[in-house]
């Protein structure tokens, strides 16, 4: 018999006892012996209750019983969660999460301490709740170059702009309605402003590239600033707007938790950042963008920038800047993006996840499901029980070391944007050729156009939008910035 005790008897808790029970015959024969669960940690009683006689408020009757072998961590937080489950590894138990929380602030730490024991710390449903990813990374691309991850990480935040792009509610009538579902939070800030999908990208590039991603280095945008215009507009660009978790990996290595080179997401050359608006009539500013014509276009109308240099590759919709070889860094941002009719993300909706994997050998895979909700995380949360119940005297190799990786804004390479503005197409171009490589998007509302710029980096395109701002009644012309991903 293999002894189990499950900390924190919640939603995911309860459905990891469920699950074990239900499917005890199946696990046994995935195990070859009996998985048992021992013990339960809650502050609660479960009076009446299957559970009851299993129910303990001690946390050293887990940690101090030899018959428990697996922990499965369920409580969420930080706290008491670090503290247990680093006690536990020390104990010599293995250890499982579905914390992205802990894993993505002290995951380093805990799995260099297994490593050192001969432990296993895993993870499995820390992102993507009953998606498998996390074991993909480890086994399946142990072999890729792992270049560009970009996924739909969040339910509640997919939800609400589902409704909001399907039936125009307002990002408040949205929320609500997740709220009165269970979807969203009493508090929702973890996942409309976008922390929740940060941790849970932060640990699937830490995972790609073998070492430490800080996510407090991630620049994150949450939903809330997103309207109904917004989406009228996407309607016409034939996208949707989704909330992304997105990096692009410079010098990524293996994804076995190993480290090493790689290359950029286009393929060929690696990327950097396109900085720098050039000024009219001069050569390209940081050789990346120049100025799209010079002195001023028309009537006081602002020049447009766009990606001209030699030093660029443009690829579809982006453009590529040639990178020096031996540097190793990450490019990652969480915010609403664009997302084009075509892409495998678009049809990604409601409380479903999609992530995107993009590898130099195999290219693109998808991965789609149930991003949360009591059995599927409770699914994933097994298969991390079964194997560790398969390696008890065997170190699985997974996870990362540090240094950190360096971490940079994903808006420091050349995207596309979508920006609203105030006004007419002709009283920001005039009548010259400076707006020729913008796609302008025809109003949905009187006074406001919209427009598509070509690939640029964030400060070019944030030099321009100030430039704009600095032209009498420019102030507050702009209404909306969207990246186009």
């Amino acid at each position: 018999m293999i002894g189990v005790a499950v900390m924190g008897y919640g939603t995911i808790g309860s459905g990891v006892v469920d699950a074990l029970e239900t499917n005890r015959e199946v696990v046994k024969r995935k195990v070859g012996d009996d998985v048992v669960v021992k013990a339960v940690l809650d502050l609660r009683d479960f009076p009446g209750q299957p559970i009851e006689s299993r129910i303990v408020h001690d946390f050293a009757k887990i940690v101090d019983d030899p018959e428990i072998q697996i922990v499965v961590e369920t409580m969420g937080g930080l706290e008491p969660a670090y503290t247990y489950v680093k006690a536990c590894i020390l104990a010599g138990k293995q250890v499982t999460t579905s914390n992205k929380a802990l894993v993505a602030a002290h995951g380093t730490e805990l799995l260099a301490l297994a490593r050192e024991r001969g432990q296993n710390f895993m993870f499995e449903a820390s992102v993507g709740g009953g998606i498998p990813i996390i074991r993909p990374f480890y086994r399946s691309f142990a072999g890729e170059r792992v270049e560009e991850i970009t996924g739909i990480l969040n339910g509640t935040t997919n939800y609400i702009l589902t409704k909001m792009n399907e039936d125009g509610e307002s990002f408040e009538s949205a929320l609500s309605e997740a709220q009165r579902l269970g979807y969203a939070e009493r508090d929702p800030s973890a996942d409309v402003e976008g922390h929740d999908t940060c941790r849970k990208i932060a640990i699937l590039a830490a995972l790609a590239t073998g070492r430490e991603v800080d996510y407090q280095k991630i620049p994150t945008t949450g939903i809330s600033g997103i309207g109904t215009l917004d989406f009228e507009y996407a309607k016409k660009l034939k996208k949707s707007i989704k909330l992304l978790g997105e990096c692009r990996l410079v010098g990524a290595g293996p994804a076995d938790g190993s480290g090493g080179a790689g290359q950029s997401a286009g393929g060929g050359s690696k990327a950097a950042s396109a900085t720098g608006l050039g000024q009219a009539g001069s050569g390209p500013a940081n050789g990346a963008v120049a100025g799209a014509a010079s002195g001023q276009a028309g009537g006081g109308a602002v020049a447009a920038p766009v990606c001209v240099s030699s030093a660029v590759r443009v690829e579809g919709n982006r453009c590529d800047v040639a990178y020096a070889e031996g540097e190793e860094t990450v490019y990652a941002s969480v915010e609403p993006a664009l997302v084009d009719v075509n892409s495998p993300l678009y049809a990604i909706n409601d409380v479903y996840n999609g992530i995107m994997v993009r590898g130099n050998m195999l290219g693109v895979s998808m991965f789609y499901g149930m991003g949360a909700g009591k059995y599927p995380t409770a699914s994933a949360v097994v298969s991390d029980v079964i194997e560790m119940a398969n390696h008890l005297k065997t170190y699985i190799r997974i996870g990362w070391t540090g240094p950190q990786m360096d971490v940079e804004p994903l808006g420091a390479l050349p995207y596309p944007y979508f920006v609203r503005l105030k006004g007419h197409a002709t009283e920001l171009f005039g009548d010259g050729d400076a707006g020729k490589d913008w796609q302008t998007v025809s109003s949905v509302k009187p006074g406001e156009f919209g427009v598509v710029t070509p690939p640029l980096a964030k400060a070019a395109l944030d030099e321009w939008l100030g430039s704009l701002a600095a032209k009498p009644g420019g102030d507050g012309a702009v209404l909306q910035v969207i990246r186009v991903a």
